[in-house]
């Protein structure tokens, strides 16, 4: 119910009579409750904020000013006891521009009718401009690499070494990068009849327009030609590349439940709840006995050989992290990258410090197949 429509955004309102009375704000923090309640505060109002908290809503009546007589939307048949029992529920209190119960109605009933006035705003719909590709002359990028300056690295903390590196070969990349040409979609003739057309706008003479309508006709028939040729020429494309079921989106969690059971959206919270839900996840339970170290033999340093290798094992398509290298800038460098490396990882493992750039991560949470939205962290990485 709460997941947003393809394409659009999608506006959440429930409203009805819930028997359940939210009473005024406790404190200021209190989650989907505003400043201006009425009333008191039952068990059943207390679920109904309970629910707004975990589902991410907010009670819109709390949110309006009104006066206590267009506030209440029960009474008792004594008369005397009212409550606002006819709630509205919204995503967010923008959405509502006002709440109030309404007199004038004579209906047999100990509610009032309540009027509900939301702000519906038709939202321009953002034109998706796809940006432009980026090639990377790799020859050049090896010349770059042979003439940087690897003097610099020397007489560095383990730490100041790596960003260094990483530093340069971004440098390296950078120049040797540069935009791809689009290529167009249309062939030569569609393109002159492109300019035909554009020559014989300005003519008003009879035989002008029938030439006129002539080639706006063909040029129609053209486009679509075109059109159609691109399109199988992208699906023979990726036939060949094997890449026709992998998915072109995927919808990213932006929300997620804490251990306490409220909601957050703030980017440190989240770091520190998936940090929290891994530890738990790969801590052990099993009590052993920790033998001592201090007899334990060092441990022998990284061969060259055994950089060079992982390096070739590590997969083409693989995303790079927070140091922005990938595996193509390290293997088409790895002459001068490997030595470098091979001192880094030895003085990791002998000083025992990792860099913040090796020792972060980039954690993108995304849905399983037929979840919820509001999920917790088990709901996939």
């Amino acid at each position: 119910m709460c997941e947003p429509r393809k394409g659009a955004p999608r506006m959440v309102v429930i409203c009805g009579d819930f028997n359940a009375a939210v009473g005024t704000r406790q404190h200021a923090q209190e989650l989907g409750i505003g400043p201006q309640g009425f009333g008191t505060r039952n068990p059943r109002g207390q679920a109904v904020l309970d629910f707004c908290a975990t589902s991410g809503f907010s009670v819109a009546n709390t949110y309006c000013k009104q006066r206590s007589g267009r506030k209440w939307s029960w009474r008792a048949p004594n008369g005397k006891l009212k409550r606002e029992y006819d709630l509205c529920l919204v995503k967010s209190p923008k959405q509502v521009r006002n709440v109030h119960a309404m007199n004038g109605f004579q209906i047999t009933s100990d509610h009032r009718m309540v009027k509900v006035i939301l702000v519906v705003e038709k939202r321009k719909r953002q034109r998706y401009y796809r940006p432009q590709k980026q090639c990377t002359d790799w020859e050049k990028y090896r010349r770059n690499v042979e003439e940087m300056n690897v003097e610099s690295l020397e007489n560095m903390n383990v730490t100041g070494k790596y960003e260094k590196l990483c530093e340069l070969l971004a440098d390296a990349k950078q120049t040797a990068t540069t935009k791809e040409t689009r290529k167009t979609r249309f062939s030569s003739r569609t393109l002159d009849l492109f300019k035909t057309r554009s020559s014989l706008l300005n003519n008003q003479d009879p035989m002008s327009q029938i030439q006129l309508i002539e080639t706006s006709k063909l040029l129609r028939i053209t486009i679509r030609d075109d059109l159609e040729r691109s399109k199988l020429k992208k699906y023979e494309k990726a036939l060949a590349n094997r890449r026709v079921n992998e998915p072109t989106t995927t919808q990213m969690m932006w929300e997620i439940l804490k251990t306490d059971g409220t909601l957050t959206t703030n980017s440190e919270e989240l770091c520190k709840a998936i940090k929290a839900f891994y530890e738990d996840l790969y801590s052990s339970t099993v009590k052993t006995e920790r033998k001592s170290t201090r007899n334990s033999e060092i441990p022998p340093e990284i061969l060259t050989s055994e950089v060079e290798y992982n390096l070739h094992r590590m997969k083409r398509r693989k995303a790079p992290g927070q140091d922005k290298i990938s595996c193509a800038m390290l293997r088409n460098a790895e002459e001068v990258v490997i030595p470098h490396l091979k001192e880094i990882y030895n003085e990791i493992i002998q000083t025992g410090n990792l860099p913040p750039l090796l020792a972060n991560s980039v954690t993108t949470l995304v849905f399983k197949k037929e979840s919820v939205r509001h999920n917790r962290v088990e709901s996939g990485v």
